[in-house]
C-alpha cells in the first residue's frame, strides 16, 4: 500500500483537464464551493443557471474533501484528488480484509499488490471521482455485516445497513450489485451463527431495503431540485432511463459490448482470461454462495446499467473489486498444485507480475499513460474567459456541449449550453444572470443556427471584448 500511494501520488499535481474532464471538474466545482463556505446538501455546481444548485450524487465526497482541501490550504484540484486517493487506499484495505476473511490470506496479498499497480488504479484511484468512496462504503458494509454473522452483535448490522445506505446515496449503480454481496455475507453458512432462516432472511433484506429506501428519498429530493431549472429539468431521473440503462438495440448490438470489453485488459485481464478465472475460482471453491454473489457483481451491473458502461470507462471502478477476487483467487488456487514451497512462490510472483506487465501492454493503459502525462495545461479558452469577464459575472458557453472545464478554470459561474437542449433561455436571466457569450470554437460572431441564436435577437446584441467573448448588450 505504501508503494501504492506514492506511485499514485505523482498525480496528485495534475489538473483535472483529461479523462472525462467534464465529470472530474463538474465533481471539483462542488469541492471549491464548499471550500469556499458555500455549503449546501443540494450541491453548490454553477454551470446550468439559476438557482446554481445541479445535485446528482450525495455529496459526502465532495464535502470530505473540501474539509481535506480547507485543513491543508490545497487548490481544489488537489483536495479533490487527494480525497480520491484516500478513498481508493480504504477501498483497498477493505478488500484484501474481505479476501483474507472469505477466501485465503494469499489470494488476499495478490489481491492488493494487483489493486494498488494495475493502469485502472493509477488512471483512476487519485481521481475527482467519488466512485470509490461507494465501493468503500459497500465493502465496509459487507464486512460488518459479516462481523454480525459470526458474532451475532446487532450493532454490527446497524452500522453495516448506515454504510450501505450512504453507499446507495452516494452512488446506487455501485452499491444495487454489491447488495447481493451484502445479503451473502449474513446468509453465508457459519457454525458460529445459531440464527435461524427464519432470522437470517430478514437480517439479509432489511438492511438493502431501508439502503434502498434511503438512495430513493435522496434521488427525489435531487429531483426536486432539478425540476426547479429549465434547463436541469432534463436531468431528472424520469428523463435519464434510457441513459442510465441503455436499450434493447444497444444490446442487441454486438459493438456496445465489445466497447466495454476491450477496456478489461486496464483491469489485469481481458475477457478470454477473466473467464478462465472464473472458472478456475468457481469451480476450487464450488461455486458457493460468496464466490456467486461476487461474480454477480459485474454481471449485474454490466447488464442493467449498460449504457453507462459503454459510455464512462470509470463506471467500472463498481466491479473493479469484483474482477480482482476473481482474478487473485484463480492465481491462488492454482498455486496450491505445486507442492515445492520454493517454486509455488516464483509461480506467485510471476503470475502477478505477469498480470500487472500484460495490463500496461493493453491499448487502454497506453492511453492512460498519455493523458496524464499531458494532463498540466488548461483549456485556452478559460485563459480567456478568466481575462475579459469581470469576477461575479456569470457567463453562456456555447460550443462546448456538456463540459464544465472551460467554466471550472476560468473560475466564473455560468451556463454550458448542452447539445441536447434547445429551448430558450429565460428571458429574465439575460442581462441580469448573464452579460458576456463565449464561444469555445472561437467564432468571431454569434451565426444563424448557433445555440446563442436562443437568446431573443430582438432584443439583445454582442459586442466582440476578445476573440470568441462577446458581451451582451441591450438593442
Amino acid at each position: 500500500m505504501i508503494l501504492g500511494i506514492a506511485v499514485q501520488s505523482s498525480r496528485l499535481g495534475n489538473v483535472l483537464n483529461e479523462v472525462h474532464s467534464f465529470r472530474q471538474t463538474q465533481t471539483a466545482w462542488t469541492i471549491r464551493e464548499f471550500m469556499q463556505g458555500n455549503w449546501s446538501v443540494l450541491s453548490p455546481l454553477p454551470i446550468f443557471g439559476p438557482p446554481w444548485n445541479t445535485p446528482f450524487e450525495f455529496p459526502l465526497f465532495q464535502g470530505f474533501a473540501a474539509f481535506l482541501g480547507n485543513v491543508i490550504s490545497s487548490q481544489p484540484d488537489f483536495a479533490a484528488r487527494l480525497a480520491g486517493l484516500i478513498s481508493f487506499q480504504v477501498s483497498a484495505l477493505l478488500l484484501a480484509i474481505l479476501i483474507k476473511r472469505w477466501f485465503a490470506k494469499t489470494a488476499s496479498i495478490i489481491a492488493l499488490i494487483l489493486y494498488e499497480f494495475l493502469p485502472f488504479s493509477i488512471q483512476w484511484g487519485p481521481s475527482s471521482l467519488m466512485e470509490f468512496t461507494a465501493v468503500s462504503l459497500c465493502l465496509g458494509s459487507i464486512l460488518l455485516a459479516d462481523s454480525f454473522r459470526r458474532s451475532q452483535r446487532l450493532l454490527f448490522l446497524l452500522f453495516a445497513t448506515l454504510l450501505l445506505s450512504l453507499g446507495y446515496m452516494v452512488k446506487i449503480t455501485t452499491a444495487l450489485p454489491w447488495s447481493l454481496v451484502f445479503a451473502a455475507a449474513v446468509l453465508a453458512p457459519g457454525t458460529s451463527l445459531k440464527f435461524s432462516w427464519r432470522w437470517k432472511i430478514p437480517a439479509a433484506s432489511a438492511p438493502i431495503i431501508l439502503a434502498l429506501l434511503a438512495g430513493t428519498a435522496w434521488t427525489r429530493i435531487a429531483d426536486t431540485e432539478k425540476e426547479r431549472n429549465p434547463i436541469t429539468q432534463q436531468l431528472v431521473s424520469s428523463k435519464l432511463l434510457d441513459w442510465n440503462f441503455g436499450t434493447w438495440d444497444q444490446r442487441l448490438n454486438p459493438d456496445s459490448w465489445i466497447v466495454i470489453f476491450d477496456r478489461f485488459p486496464s483491469m489485469g485481464l481481458g475477457l478470454s482470461g477473466l473467464l478462465v478465472a472464473i472458472i478456475i475460482a468457481g469451480v476450487s471453491l464450488q461455486w458457493n454462495m460468496r464466490i456467486l454473489a461476487v461474480l454477480s457483481v459485474p454481471l449485474f451491473s454490466i447488464n442493467v446499467f449498460l449504457n453507462l458502461y459503454v459510455f464512462h470507462n470509470y463506471y467500472l471502478s463498481a466491479i473493479y473489486p469484483a474482477i480482482i477476487i476473481l482474478t487473485s483467487i484463480a492465481i491462488s488456487k492454482v498455486s496450491e498444485y505445486i507442492q515445492n514451497q520454493r517454486s509455488r512462490d516464483g509461480f506467485l510472483i510471476a503470475a502477478t507480475l505477469s498480470v500487472i506487465i500484460l495490463a500496461w501492454t493493453s491499448s487502454e493503459a497506453s492511453d492512460y499513460a498519455e493523458v496524464s502525462r499531458n494532463a498540466t495545461y488548461y483549456p485556452p479558452i478559460s485563459k480567456l474567459i478568466n481575462e475579459n469577464v469581470p469576477v461575479g459575472e456569470a457567463v453562456l458557453v456555447v460550443g462546448c456541449d456538456w463540459d464544465p472545464t472551460p467554466l471550472y478554470y476560468a473560475e466564473r459561474q455560468g451556463i454550458m449550453i448542452p447539445g441536447w437542449y434547445t429551448q430558450g433561455i429565460p428571458a429574465n436571466w439575460v442581462g441580469n444572470e448573464f452579460n458576456f457569450i463565449a464561444f469555445c470554437t472561437g467564432a468571431s460572431e454569434p451565426g444563424e443556427g448557433d445555440p446563442a441564436s436562443i437568446i431573443d435577437a430582438n432584443s439583445w446584441v454582442w459586442g466582440e471584448v476578445a476573440q470568441g467573448i462577446f458581451r451582451i448588450f441591450p438593442k
